[in-house]
């Protein structure tokens, strides 16, 4: 039988522009996919049919493209009506789904909602710039609706990639999402040029034996075309023998038409130090690189993140001059082989320019050094493993992992456990479970037999720990019946905590979530966990604390208005509603654990004071998924993609945060001492 690892995926990209369009972002995808179909895997890319003369449908070295018609274009985007009826039947053909960003709001919602909501898909995004298009207010409005769209989609997708945490961490889409990200370097390859071919290269572009300056890039704003032409003759009055030779599409470039009128009498001028190639061959490119002194990437925004032609430059032997721009950066800084200039600075990259030419030997760094962090392969194999991962999450294996030594659970710490639940579960209930699932992942393996006392429907045990328990006990005969629906575990039981149908010692962890606060007899729990414990077994449990009641929003808000009373009712109102018989502070607890002869190892707060407001908030603003439950027996009836990212949006900061003082729950895990 073919091991998962072994097993070849069907594999959806997606973009606006493909081949045999020319951009950073087009050689990145055609790379990732071919290397990808190259390793036996089935890649189609959905992409727009930019230009009406290419064919809605080819195979392009073993990728299958798939071309939506385009309707009519806003800037850059392109609006494709038929994209949501192409995008379904392509999902159900595939694995797993992997959109670019930036996109439109149509490209960028529509596949991501069709993958998790609709056909339950492992979808990410990898996340190739901000969009800063040219100053205007349509422009603005544009970049505005782009980010937007590009937020949206990153709620719903499981994953973000970023070429770099340098540019991450500056993004203003990425910044938002670090729960998200993986850091994933993009495919760097580059054709072999025999010295045969650079010579003659040399021969036709510098006959006099000029200093050639490579600028591969499109003629486009966020490229910084102009400031190159400003520092060209900045160059020439240190280094009058040079030329820039501009490698890439300069002519009809989509969206781009008046920015090349405005600059075009400074090319002119340029006269014979400036010469356009076009759009070269991998081949050719090899070449261009090779034969260049330097090569340069004066971008101006943050619409530029990495550089790959900067990296393949290194590759080739010549040094580069780039922008410091985050994540343009990196690859000067990982490398040394170059200078990083501040942008739109003629002069400084003027100088810079000056500086790599006369001195380039100190900057040159063997190619085997460049290919230590730069290659397809790496990218490919960390792509393939991402694709996996999520997989194993989507279809629950393995969202667990055996311990051969102990036979125990480790829960999966990485699960993104707030938005499984909103899938689900009301807000308030999905902010409070979720942080609860991480404290059980952060707890370590789980050693079987386990004990989920006060078990529930099964739901938390479902999302917390991937795989079924021992047993289950709960007094409620119904809702047990539930979790033994749900598979949850071998043996359900209808039983109260206080009289357990187990023998002495059979049990290696007790697990209780938000349970023993509600049994009145609380010493007689403590005596009876105890008992079913074996010696050395955890008792791993969560419970409200002493702050339960004065930090929920309601109480909080009559206090600031100095209605004190109002505060407590309200407080001791929602400790009745919730039937809590035990809000203890940390040491009441303890000292209860040790009269009964459990010794803490380890005891925290948890859930930030803010996020209690947001908890108590959560339970008037989740009143429909109320009446979903009592009207359908299900808290989501159907999904709500809407309201699902909002909920989440609002919900993530207090997920991700931790109490820095007191907080109004405490997890405890305690153990029954070794004999």
């Amino acid at each position: 039988m073919m091991k998962p690892s072994e097993k070849k995926l069907r594999i959806l990209l997606s973009l606006t522009y493909y081949r045999p369009h020319v951009s950073g972002l087009t050689i990145y995808v055609q790379r990732l996919a071919e290397a990808l179909a190259a390793r036996g895997h089935t890649v189609t890319v959905l992409t727009s049919q930019y230009d009406k003369h290419l064919p809605q449908e080819e195979v392009i070295n073993g990728v299958r493209v798939v071309r939506e018609p385009v309707a009519f274009w806003i800037s850059k985007g392109a609006i494709m009506p038929g994209y949501f009826r192409t995008a379904a039947r392509l999902l159900r053909e595939h694995d797993v789904a992997a959109i670019n960003l930036p996109n439109t709001f149509v490209e960028a919602f529509t596949l991501p909602f069709l993958a998790r909501y609709v056909y339950r898909r492992p979808v990410i995004a990898t996340y190739h710039c901000d969009v800063n298009l040219p100053p205007s207010l349509f422009n603005r409005l544009v970049d505005e609706a782009v980010f937007i769209s590009n937020v949206v989609a990153g709620l719903m997708v499981d994953r973000f990639v970023a070429y770099t945490d340098d540019y991450a961490n500056f993004s203003r889409v990425l910044r938002r999402f670090p729960h998200k990200r993986e850091i994933i370097p993009p495919p760097v390859v580059v054709a072999d040029a025999d010295d045969e071919a650079v010579e003659a290269f040399k021969a036709q572009h510098a006959p006099n034996g000029e200093h050639l300056i490579g600028f591969a890039a499109r003629f486009a704003t966020e490229k910084g075309v102009e400031y190159v032409l400003e520092a060209l003759p900045l160059i020439r009055q240190e280094l009058p023998n040079v030329k820039v030779l501009f490698a890439g599409e300069y002519q009809n470039v989509i969206g781009e038409e008046a920015y090349r009128e405005r600059l075009w009498p400074l090319v002119q001028a340029a006269g014979e130090h400036w010469e356009f190639l076009g759009v070269l061959d991998p081949q050719q490119m090899a070449v261009f690189y090779k034969a260049c002194d330097v090569t340069i990437l004066p971008s101006i925004n943050s619409t530029e993140s990495f550089g790959l032609v900067q990296v393949e430059s290194m590759l080739c032997g010549t040094p580069v001059v780039a922008s410091d721009l985050p994540g343009v950066r990196v690859p000067i800084r990982t490398t040394q082989m170059g200078r990083i200039v501040p942008p739109r600075d003629a002069r400084a990259l003027a100088d810079a320019i000056v500086e790599v030419i006369r001195h380039r030997a100190e900057y040159v760094q063997p190619r085997e050094v460049i290919e230590q962090h730069f290659s397809l392969q790496t990218t490919v194999e960390r792509y393939e493993a991402l694709f996996r991962k999520l997989l194993d999450e989507v279809h629950g294996t393995p969202s667990y992992v055996n311990d051969d030594a102990t036979n125990g659970i480790v829960p999966p710490a990485e699960r993104d456990y707030l938005r499984d639940h909103l899938e689900s579960v009301p807000p308030f209930r999905a902010l409070l479970r979720s942080v609860e699932c991480k404290l059980f992942a952060e707890a370590g393996p789980i050693e079987n037999p386990v004990l989920d006392l006060g078990c529930g429907d099964g739901h938390f045990a479902q999302m917390a720990f991937g795989r079924p328990l021992f047993a289950g006990i709960d007094p409620d005969e119904q809702i047990v019946r539930e979790a033994a629906q749900r598979g949850v575990y071998r043996f359900p039981l209808v039983a109260s905590a206080t009289h357990m149908p187990f023998p002495d010692a059979f049990f290696k962890t007790v697990v209780a979530n938000c349970v023993v606060e509600h049994i009145p007899d609380l010493e007689a729990v403590l005596r009876e966990t105890y008992r079913v414990l074996q010696p050395g077994g955890r008792f791993i449990f969560g419970v409200p604390s002493h702050r339960f009641a004065d930090m929920l929003l309601g109480s909080t808000l009559f206090q600031k208005l100095g209605l004190s009373t109002l505060a407590r009712a309200y407080g001791d109102w929602f400790n009745r509603h919730s039937a809590h018989f035990h809000t203890y502070d940390p040491q009441t607890w303890q000292d209860l654990l040790n009269m009964h002869g459990f010794e803490v190892d380890h005891w925290e707060y948890y859930i930030t004071p803010e996020g209690h407001k947001a908890f108590d908030l959560g339970h008037y603003v989740g009143v429909p998924r109320l009446l979903s439950r009592i009207l359908t027996g299900k808290w989501v009836a159907f999904p709500n993609p809407v309201s699902t990212a909002l909920f989440e949006a609002w919900l993530r900061p207090h997920y991700e945060a931790r109490p820095r003082g007191e907080g109004p729950y405490i997890f405890f895990h305690a153990r029954k001492p070794a004999d």
